[in-house]
Parts: C-alpha cells; structure tokens; sequence
C-alpha cells in the first residue's frame, strides 16, 4: 500500500508546471478570500446591484457555493479589511473580519462555521490584523498598543480578556498614530516588543502561563560602554528560536548594528558584520537556513548598498553583494523589499538594463541564468510554498499579468482562464484551500474593453524550485 501511495504521489508531481497554471473563476464579482474554516473556504465578496459586502462560505463541488451571508457594509477591501485564515490548525478557531467604525474605533467578528456568530467591539486603531494576533491553543492572542502601554488580549470567539499589560513609551507613527505591535508564538512563549518608559527604545518581552518576563537584556552590553540600543527586525528562525536585530552606539560612540539569538532561556549574540557596514533590513529566504541582510557599506570605494549572506548553520557572513552588481544602485536607503527575490539557493530578479527578463542566480555557483522573457516589466515577486510568482507589466498599462515559476524556463507561465492572463493578482492575499490558491483578479473580455474580476482558484504547485 505504501508503495502505491509513494507512485501516485511522484506522478503528481512530475506533471508538467503548465497543467497547474489554469484557474477557475469561482465568484463573479469583488472579492477577497479571509481563509478556511470547517473544511470549507470564507470570502467576503459584492456583486453588482449588492451596496454592500457579504461573507460567503463555499463547499468545492464543481465550484457551487454555499451561501451565508453577514451584511458587513462599505466596499471591499476599504474601509475594512481582513486577517488571513489559520488553516493548520486541527480545530476550527474563530477567523477575524474588522470593519472600521471610524478612524479611531474597529469591530471584530468572529466567523467561523456558520458564520452567524458573535461581535465584539474594541475601540483603537487597527492597522493591520495580520501581524499583531497569534494563534495559542485555540484562542487567539491580539497585541494592543497605547501611547504608555502594550497589552495582550485573549481573544476566545465570545469575548476579549486582558491578560498582560506592560508600561512602556510607545512612538506614534508620522500620521500620530500608534501602531499595534508584531507579535509571535513560540512554545516557550509569546514575544512582543515594548518601548521603555524612560528612553523609548524598543525591548522583546515574552508572555508564558500568566507571566511577563524581560527577553532582552542588554545590560551587559551597557556595562561594555554601549548605549542606545534599541531592538530593530525579530522574526523566527525555526520553531524554537527567535532571531533579533538591534542597532546601538558602540564605546567609540559610533553606529554599530548587533545580532542575537534567543530561545525563551537565554539571549546569544552573532559575530559583528565587517567594520563600516550597517543593517538596513532583512530578506528571509524560505528553503535555506539563513537570511540576507540588506547593508549599507560606508567603507571607501565599496558599493554603497549590498547584500550579506548569513547562515544559521554555522553563523557566519558572507559577501554576495558582488553577485549583483547594478542591481543594488540606486536603492533608497538600501532597502528593497520586492527587487530580488531569494528562494533556496537561489535569486530571483529582473535585469536593471533589461527588465523584461527574468534572471536567476545561483547563490552557491554565482551562476547567472536568464529564465524568461515577458511581455513587459517584471515588478512584483512573490514566494508560495517554495515556488516563485511574478506580474508583468504589459504594452496596454493595465495591471501585471501573473506567472508561476518552478525555477526553469520550461516551468515559467502565465496562469490563465479561459486562455486569458490573470492581472491584479496579489498573491500575498491568496488563501489555500484543499490544494488551490484563491486570489482576488481580474481578466479582460471581448477586445480588452470589459474587465472581468472575481475570485479565481488554480491547483498549486507545491515543492521547491529546481535546483
């Protein structure tokens, strides 16, 4: 039986990339897909003469919806907006839907199941729902900023509960606004930054059974002569270790950038990058053990902006700045978050003389490859379980049309309906649903005059990029 399952499987996944490059359009109409929920797909969508926004819930049949619908009010996408599904977990958990009130004050509604459930209000401002809530057990933890504090709320599908809350000075943004924290779950326990009553700098608290702990203590590094550091970037490096950036000034009272581990027991610091080279910002690589820093060099005659490779391997640096060359001129402030796009071992990035070409680096042999050639400029890249998505631009300025790429130029193709080209899509926005991304897109019917937009699914390629 073993056997005959391995076959099927090894089957699958040697059919040729353009057999999973065909959508469906699932709703004709505005639409934005929110996640997954008792084995069933939620989106929240409007179709013409509706006024207002609906959520629906959609069983796969041959593509036939199951319709509840939950009056939310407005247009889709604004003034409201939606946190992405939770579809690993075992059990259903409430899914969030907030619609703005006014500036200052947003509803939550938990849907899930029938959809027909409870509303709790919470007055604040929300950004974004999709950085500052985690998933314990089966509740959900929402990070809440105020000017002099940082609190967690359990958020059980019924009613919110406060239950921690840190005294800190937190900094409004340009528009006067505080931000709502970034927070992540760890079994060792939830990590959430907070700015110091005193100074304002930013410290990682962690939150574990009931009770608040300092996570990173910089106290030593003081005591050397460093002041001023202050908790940059922090993301996951696996399941049990936090990665943090800070910057700070060192003894000689200049800028200097500084890296740590942390695991919920202790906080390590990472070798220093070369002298003269600052942190600006960070790309993880999905497929590898590392990240690429983004830095600025300020050392004489070395390009401004670069990349450095580092390895949680064996933490060590490496240069790759070299590797691309005039890609890196011209960045403001040596950050480009959609420019390349790394996967595994390998860059993904459109050629600065030719940006209709799709190149690709080989980050362990330096080897440039040219991939494809697409009808316009290859502006936004995307990575999806190990795969690669791009838009490009095309000659009549309508939005990017939408690839998928396996890493070979064989591998690289439109996805299409009905022979048509997706555009707008944002795969970031995409929700995956027994096997299948939806997306929110468009196509354009009978001579480019009608625009076509729904919610469109397509099996995806799941695996990495071809070594």
């Amino acid at each position: 039986m073993r056997v005959a399952v391995l076959i099927v499987a090894t089957l699958f996944f040697l059919r040729p990339l353009d057999c999973l490059a065909q959508a469906q359009l699932l709703f004709k109409g505005s639409a934005e897909p929110i996640g997954t929920c008792g084995g069933e797909l939620l989106f929240v969508g409007k179709r013409p003469p509706v006024v207002h926004s609906g959520l629906y819930r959609t069983k796969r049949k041959s593509f036939s919806l199951v319709r509840d619908y939950y009056d939310l009010g407005g247009s889709v996408g604004t003034p409201w907006g939606v946190a992405p599904g939770i579809p690993s977990l075992n059990k259903p958990v409430p899914l969030l839907v907030r619609k703005g009130i006014s500036a200052r004050s947003t509803s939550l509604a938990a849907t899930c199941g029938s959809v027909k459930s409870t509303k709790v209000v919470l007055p604040g401002y929300y950004p974004s729902l999709s950085h500052n809530f985690v998933v314990d057990n089966v509740d959900i933890i929402i990070g809440r900023n105020s000017r002099s504090a940082t609190t967690l709320l359990r958020f059980d599908g019924a009613g919110v509960t406060p239950i921690a809350s840190i005294q800190g000075k937190n900094k409004p943004n340009e528009n006067g606004i505080v931000s709502d924290p970034t927070i992540l779950h760890f079994p060792w326990g939830i990590v959430f930054p907070v700015g110091e009553s005193s100074s304002g700098l930013t410290r990682l608290w962690m939150f574990k059974d009931g009770v608040t702990n300092l996570l990173t203590d910089f106290s030593e590094l003081e005591s050397e002569g460093y002041s001023n550091i202050e908790v940059g970037n922090f993301t996951k490096t696996g399941p049990e270790r936090l990665f943090v950036t800070a910057r700070a000034i060192n003894p000689s009272g200049q800028e200097e950038s500084l890296f740590f581990y942390a695991d919920g027991t202790s906080t390590r610091r990472l070798p220093d990058l070369p002298q003269n080279v600052l942190y600006r910002g960070y790309l993880q690589i999905p497929g590898l053990n590392g990240v690429v820093l983004q830095v600025e060099n300020l050392n004489p005659g070395a390009i401004q902006c670069g990349l450095f490779l580092l390895s949680f391997d064996d933490d060590s640096f490496r240069d790759i700045t070299a590797l691309f060359g005039e890609e890196l001129q011209n960045i403001q402030n040596c950050i480009f978050h959609s420019a390349i796009k790394f996967i595994g071992s390998s860059a993904f990035l459109s050629d600065p003389k030719n940006s209709d070409v799709l190149t690709r680096v080989n980050l362990k042999t330096s080897q440039r490859t040219e991939l494809f050639k697409a009808p316009g400029a290859i502006r936004l890249f995307y990575e999806r379980d190990g795969r690669l998505y791009f838009s490009a631009s095309v000659p009549d300025g309508g939005e990017g049309l939408l690839y998928v790429s396996d890493g070979t130029t064989a591998g690289t193709v439109p996805i299409t309906f009905k022979g048509r080209t997706l555009r707008g899509a944002d795969i970031e926005k995409a929700v995956e649903h027994k096997g299948s991304l939806y997306l929110p897109a468009y196509t354009r019917l009978r001579g480019d005059n009608i625009l076509d937009y729904g919610l469109y699914g397509f099996q995806h390629p799941v695996g990495p990029v071809t070594e």
